[in-house]
């Protein structure tokens, strides 16, 4: 799998591109500080695995999937669509009771989609913020792509 060029804007494509978390360091681990917040992904997914359990397919956004030199943290969608009952539990918890302690100890912004929620994360990402395309003088139509990690 191969993640497309970003746009002249410094987007990937509209949509979700299917890639794994090797084309994803290949591709937006260019600098330390990108390679650091990588390497945090990685220990939140060993410890997401090792300590709860959960292995679920997963979108990477923000500006970390995009081509700014120094995005703050990986905006991390945990898509619970097809988890068991278990597993959903311990997501939503997680959701509700260790989202900052996450955000700080591993710089990932942890989100979750599920398609009775009401709000479908994976096509909100596809915006872009009203004030970077004030800033940038981009056109208010203007969309990016996520990255769906395929495991």
């Amino acid at each position: 799998m191969s993640i497309p060029a970003l746009t002249t804007d410094g987007f990937l494509p509209v949509g979700a591109h299917d890639c794994t978390l090797d084309d994803v360091e290949a591709e937006f681990a260019g600098n330390p500080h990108r390679a650091q917040l990588l390497r945090n992904l990685r220990l939140f997914l060993q410890w997401l695995s090792r300590v709860h359990a959960i292995e679920l397919t997963y979108y990477v956004d923000g500006s970390y999937a995009t081509g700014k030199a120094h995005p703050s943290d990986i905006d991390f969608i945990l898509d619970i669509s097809h988890a068991t009952t278990a597993q959903i539990a311990v997501a939503l918890s997680l959701y509700a009771h260790q989202r900052p302690q996450i955000k700080n100890d591993f710089h990932v912004d942890f989100l979750l989609y599920h398609p009775g929620g009401g709000n479908d994360l994976r096509q909100y990402f596809q915006y872009v913020r009203t004030e970077e395309l004030h800033s940038r003088k981009l056109p208010l139509e203007t969309r990016k792509g996520i990255l769906r990690i395929v495991l």
